[in-house]
């Protein structure tokens, strides 16, 4: 039987993600339509609807695949012998990097999505942030209320999202490494935790 854990189901999935893809990369979203796509993976209507009701749960079941690709790629490098901790530097660039990639998806579905889910598939990448960046490393995560975590996880996951998404309408026009410097202002350790020497500001405003 043709199930979603059938090997087979699973390989038409990807087809049709991948050709979904393919024809994204020629034209608009409403110029491309299922009697075309069907065609192009050489399967039938029917076969579709199996897998997807309309273009907006292809887009999803697109925008997943893509996930787990990512999510696969950052634990295989952060697996490695000689990696102790997971290198934010190299995973914000893995990120860039994927969305780049796929800027002609990404710039569509961002648009209908309040965050892209690809983050909550990556926790590893948001503790080590945590950790590291919002509590310092002195402050182990599991002493931080879940609560707080939440709320910082939201912050987080919304912040690039938008961040993205910005980038994304202007067809990424900063360079990846002009991305990684705008994420680091943002995590900047005297942004976000200024000395105890900085002046007093009454009207809340941090030092420049």
């Amino acid at each position: 039987m043709n199930t979603k854990n059938n090997k087979k189901y699973q390989e038409t999935e990807v087809k049709i993600c991948d050709i979904f893809l393919q024809l994204l990369k020629e034209r608009n979203l409403s110029d491309i339509s299922i009697t075309e796509l069907c065609k192009c993976a050489d399967i039938t209507r029917a076969t579709f609807y199996v897998h997807c009701k309309d273009l907006r749960e292809l887009m999803a079941h697109t925008d997943d695949m893509l996930s787990r690709g990512l999510v696969e790629r950052l634990y295989r490098y952060n697996s490695q012998p000689d990696n102790s901790h997971w290198n934010l530097s190299v995973c914000f660039r893995q990120l860039f990097e994927h969305v780049s990639a796929y800027r002609q998806f990404y710039r569509i579905y961002i648009s209908h999505v309040p965050i892209l889910p690809l983050f909550e598939k990556i926790p590893a990448f948001y503790e080590n942030i945590s950790g590291e960046d919002i509590f310092r490393a002195e402050r182990k995560l599991h002493d931080v209320p879940k609560r707080r975590l939440y709320y910082h996880s939201s912050f987080f996951y919304a912040g690039m999202t938008s961040l993205l998404r910005i980038w994304l309408e202007s067809d990424c026009q900063e360079s990846i490494d002009e991305m990684l410097e705008i994420v680091n202002e943002q995590y900047h350790d005297t942004i976000l935790h200024p000395r105890s020497d900085a002046p007093h500001d009454p009207c809340g405003n941090l030092p420049g």
